[in-house]
């Protein structure tokens, strides 16, 4: 799985997205049924719950398809398959979705939106470039060996999509009866989703600091956010959606000036487009707190874009 991710790195040229640190222990898990079907039934005695989102989490995810939605267009669609976007909703879908390679039962009622996202994120995720790129005429035994992982992969995410759709379906307290393919296809879609979207989380946030070096710390300072962030020294790609803790605002909105000046200071004599990027940068706090910064290629029709899916 490592060597996949670097390659995919290699590939698009960039590291790819970010999150919480906040890392809740599941619950342990009692013996799964070596059953092979997924049944509604009754509570089994030791049933695992994963932990279901609440508003805050739910907001993260509104502002994660706010800024997915503001790359549709044909130009700009690129810059968010090679920069995607992460939030506080997709890393505890992540945690929740790991859960249930060992859990018991789970309820639908209170995981749905965990269960429609995933498969939504997990189909996505198997159509993308890295999934899809040439083979080479004649390949060599590592390259044999890389291509059969990314199929692997790529199966194991449709798989699991298809296996979140049947269970988004349900209501209730639904008993999990996985087959062991079933549970390994679950597992591997898991891994590549944590290698492919959450890998660098803790390296985003401790590069997002304010004028004094005191880093934006995810759990303690935000309530909810969505982030697309490029790590390569040769883009200035920084577009943040931020709803600040109570008290946090200044602060908040402190780091993300202070991302700018450093942006704009580090391209005004490197590269001269990314420079004009970073000076066009657009950082707004909007009234109920909210802090948005756009510095992106077509940074007016992104952050318009935005604002018009927050309102």
């Amino acid at each position: 799985m490592k060597k996949t991710l670097a390659i995919f790195i290699a590939l698009v040229m960039m590291l790819s997205t970010v999150a919480c640190g906040n890392k809740n222990d599941t619950n342990t898990p009692s013996e799964p049924s070596t059953s092979n079907s997924i049944s509604e039934t009754t509570k089994p005695e030791t049933p695992v719950k994963p932990d279901a989102p609440d508003a805050t989490e739910n907001l993260s995810l509104k502002f994660q398809n706010a800024i997915n939605s503001a790359y549709l267009s044909e130009e700009l669609k690129p810059i968010i398959e090679v920069v995607p976007v992460v939030s506080g909703f997709g890393v505890n879908m992540h945690k929740y979705l790991v859960s249930l390679e060992t859990a018991a039962s789970t309820n639908i009622d209170t995981n749905k939106n965990l269960l429609t996202e995933g498969a939504k994120q997990y189909k996505s995720l198997s159509e993308q470039a890295v999934f899809t790129q040439e083979r080479p005429e004649k390949p060599t035994d590592e390259d044999k060996e890389y291509f059969k992982e990314l199929d692997e992969q790529k199966q194991a995410l449709v798989n699991t999509a298809k296996l979140l759709e049947e269970l988004s379906a349900k209501s209730g307290e639904v008993k999990l009866e996985l087959t062991e393919e079933q549970k390994t296809q679950l597992k591997l879609a898991n891994q590549a989703y944590n290698d492919l979207s959450l890998a660098n989380i803790e390296m985003y946030f401790s590069s997002l600091v304010d004028a004094n070096g005191k880093p934006l710390n995810p759990v303690e300072d935000l309530e909810a956010y969505a982030m697309s962030m490029s790590m390569i020294m040769i883009k200035a790609h920084n577009v943040m959606i931020f709803k600040p803790v109570v008290g946090k605002e200044d602060f908040v909105y402190n780091v993300l000036e202070t991302l700018v000046k450093n942006m704009q200071k580090q391209f005004e004599t490197y590269l001269q487009d990314q420079y004009e990027i970073a000076k066009a940068a657009k950082l707004e706090k909007l009234a109920d707190g909210t802090i948005v910064l756009v510095m992106s290629e077509g940074g007016e029709e992104v952050y318009n874009n935005i604002m018009k899916a927050l309102k």
